[in-house]
C-alpha cells in the first residue's frame, strides 16, 4: 500500500476512534450527570467525527494529518475554555496519544509542544480550578513526561519510517516485477499462440510431406527397377551387335572364299561342276547368313524401339519427380525456418532428375543415329541378297549349261568382289553401330547408378522426415506445457 493510502487509512480510524472516545465519555458522565446533559455532547461529537471522516475521503492525506493534529489541539483548547477542569486538561495527553497512530515525528512532535504549551498556560490561567488535584510539580512532571514520550515517539517514528521506506521499496519492486512478469507472460501467450498456429500448419505441412515422400521412395523404386531393365536391355543388344559382327566377318569370309573359288573356276574347267556344285552350297548358305544378318538387324531395330519406350517411361518419370520436387519445395517454403533441411534434398532431387533428363536426351539422340545406321544396314544386305539371289540364278544357269561357266565365271568373281566390298562397308557399319551401343549401354547403366543413389537418398530423406515429425511431436508437446502454463 502507498504512503499516502496508508495515512488515509489512518485518519479514518483517528476519526473512528475519537467519536469512540466522544461517546464513552458522554456514557461516564451520563453516570454522573443524566443523559439529558451528555446528550447534546453526543450529537456533536457524532456530527463532527461523520464531517471528519468526509474530509478524509477528499482532502490530501499529508494535510488531513495537520488538520487532525490542529483539530484535536483546538476541541481541548475548546473544552479547557468551557469547562477549566481535570478532566478537560488531560485530554491534552489524549491528543497526544491519538497522534502518535500516524507513526510521523513531525505531528507528534507538533503535537506535544502544542499539547505542553497549552498544559503550561491552562494550568496558570486556571490555578485555582486546578490547585485542588494539580499542583506545580505535577504540571512540570507532565510536562517532563510528555517531553521523554515525544523522545520515544521520535525514535519509534524514526524505526517505523525505515521500515515503511524498505516496505515502499520492496512494494515498488515488486510492483516493477509484477509488471514485468506480467509483461513477459503477455509475451509468453502470444509466443504461445503464434507457436500453436505455426505447430496447425506445421502439422498440415508433416502430414503432406510424409505423403509426397512416401510416393517419390516408390517412384523412385519403380525407376530404379526400370533402369535395371534397361541395363539389361542394352547388354542384351550389345550381344546381339557382337553376334552381327561376327556374322559379317563370316560373309566377308565367304566372300573372299568365292572369289578364290571364282579364279580357280577359271582356271579348271574340268573341275567346274565340283566347283559350281561347292559355289551352289555357299551361295546357299551365304543367303542364309543375310537372312539371319537381317532378322538379327530387324531385332536390333525391335529392340531400340522397346527402349525408345523405356526411355519414353523414364521420362515420364523424371517429369513426375520433378513436379514432385517443385511440390516439396513448395511445402518446404510453407514450413519456414523448420523445412530448410527439406528443400535441400528438393533441390537436389530436381538436379538429379533435370540430370537425368538431360540423359535420356542423349540416348535418344544415339538411338535415333542408331535407327539410320541400321537402316543404310538393311538396304545394303538388301543388295546383297539381291546379289546372292542373282548369283544363285546365275549357278542354276550354269548347272543347265556348263558350256558358259567360263563365259559367266568372271562375272560371278566381279559379283564376290561386290559382295566382299558391302560385307567390308556391312561390317564397319556394324562395328560402329556396336561402338555406339556400349556407349548406350555405358550411358544406361550410368543412369542406373545414379537412379540407385536417388533411390538411396530418398530412403534417407523418408527416414529424416519420419525423425522431423517425431521431433515435432515432441515440440507439439513442449508448446502444449508453454500454454497451459501461460493460462
Amino acid at each position: 500500500m502507498e504512503y499516502e493510502a496508508v495515512i488515509r487509512r489512518k485518519s479514518q480510524i483517528l476519526c473512528i476512534a475519537l467519536l469512540m472516545s466522544i461517546l464513552l465519555r458522554c456514557v461516564v458522565n451520563a453516570v454522573f450527570m443524566g443523559w439529558s446533559s451528555v446528550l447534546p455532547m453526543g450529537m456533536a461529537g457524532l456530527a463532527v467525527c461523520s464531517l471528519l471522516l468526509g474530509l478524509s475521503w477528499k482532502m490530501n492525506p499529508v494535510l488531513m494529518m495537520y488538520f487532525m493534529t490542529a483539530f484535536l489541539t483546538g476541541v481541548s483548547v475548546a473544552c479547557m475554555l468551557a469547562f477549566p477542569c481535570t478532566t478537560n486538561y488531560l485530554m491534552f495527553f489524549l491528543a497526544i496519544l491519538m497522534v502518535v497512530i500516524y507513526e510521523d515525528i513531525r505531528p507528534i512532535s507538533l503535537q506535544c509542544v502544542l499539547s505542553a504549551v497549552c498544559m503550561y498556560i491552562f494550568y496558570f490561567r486556571y490555578e485555582k480550578e486546578l490547585s485542588a488535584t494539580w499542583s506545580v510539580d505535577a504540571m512540570a512532571m507532565c510536562i517532563v513526561y510528555i517531553v521523554s514520550a515525544m523522545f520515544v515517539f521520535w525514535a519509534l517514528c524514526r524505526l517505523t519510517g525505515r521500515q515503511f521506506a524498505s516496505l515502499r521499496a520492496a512494494n515498488s519492486e515488486n510492483a516493477a516485477a509484477r509488471a514485468k512478469a506480467e509483461q513477459l507472460l503477455g509475451e509468453i501467450r502470444k509466443s504461445v499462440e503464434i507457436l500453436e498456429k505455426t505447430s496447425s500448419m506445421m502439422n498440415e505441412s508433416m502430414g503432406v510431406t510424409e505423403e509426397i515422400s512416401g510416393r517419390i521412395a516408390v517412384t523412385a523404386s519403380e525407376v530404379a527397377k526400370g533402369a535395371i531393365s534397361d541395363v539389361e536391355a542394352a547388354a542384351a543388344v550389345k550381344e546381339m551387335m557382337q553376334r552381327g559382327v561376327e556374322n559379317i566377318q563370316s560373309v566377308s569370309e565367304a566372300c573372299a572364299d568365292m572369289s578364290g573359288i571364282s579364279e580357280k573356276t577359271g582356271e579348271s574347267v574340268a573341275q567346274g561342276g565340283t566347283r559350281v556344285a561347292d559355289m551352289d552350297v555357299q551361295m546357299k548358305l551365304l543367303s542364309a547368313k543375310m537372312d539371319a544378318v537381317t532378322a538379327a538387324i530387324q531385332q536390333l531395330n525391335q529392340e531400340n524401339e522397346r527402349i525408345v519406350k523405356i526411355l519414353g517411361t523414364l521420362d515420364e518419370i523424371t517429369s513426375k519427380t520433378k513436379l514432385l520436387s517443385l511440390n516439396a519445395s513448395i511445402e518446404a517454403a510453407r514450413a519456414g525456418e523448420q523445412g530448410k533441411g527439406f528443400a535441400v534434398v528438393a533441390s537436389e532431387i530436381r538436379s538429379l532428375s533435370e540430370s537425368s533428363s538431360g540423359f535420356t536426351e542423349q540416348i535418344h539422340f544415339i538411338l535415333g543415329g542408331i535407327q539410320e545406321q541400321t537402316g543404310n544396314v538393311m538396304n545394303e544386305i538388301r543388295l546383297s541378297q539381291e546379289c546372292v539371289t542373282g548369283c544363285s540364278i546365275q549357278m542354276e544357269t550354269v548347272k543347265q549349261s556348263f558350256e558358259d561357266i567360263s563365259s559367266n565365271a568372271s562375272q560371278v568373281f566381279s559379283g564376290a568382289q561386290r559382295i566382299e566390298d558391302q560385307a567390308g562397308s556391312l561390317e564397319r557399319l556394324l562395328g560402329k553401330t556396336s561402338a555406339e551401343v556400349n556407349h548406350i549401354s555405358e550411358n544406361v547403366a550410368s543412369t542406373s547408378r545414379a537412379m540407385e543413389e536417388i533411390s538411396d537418398s530418398i530412403i534417407r530423406l523418408h527416414e529424416n522426415v519420419d525423425s522431423v515429425a517425431n521431433k515435432y511431436h515432441q515440440l507439439n508437446d513442449i508448446m502444449n506445457s508453454l500454454a497451459e502454463a501461460a493460462k
